[in-house]
């Protein structure tokens, strides 16, 4: 049986982590809790001034340029 893991990996200038928003049994399932997250990522991204890097189904990375490792957020399905 597959899970699918919601996952929020996230930096800003003073802290990061790794925060697991949900743990889905189906596709749909994790879809939804990946779309009630992604908007206020994608507008935090924006409020930020963040280069989108990859926004589809499932995957959502952004981050300051020439500064990643310390100011991004990505928003992600991963299949365990």
């Amino acid at each position: 049986m597959k899970h699918y893991v919601i996952l929020l990996d996230w930096a800003n200038e003073y802290e990061n982590g790794i925060t697991i928003l949900g743990v889905a049994h189906s596709l749909e399932e994790a879809k939804e809790i990946f779309n009630a997250s992604l908007a206020k990522e994608r507008e935090f991204a924006e409020e930020n001034g963040f280069t989108i890097y990859d926004d589809c189904e499932g995957v959502f990375d952004a981050g300051e340029d020439g500064y990643y490792n310390t100011n991004h957020t990505n928003l992600c399905i991963q299949i365990v």
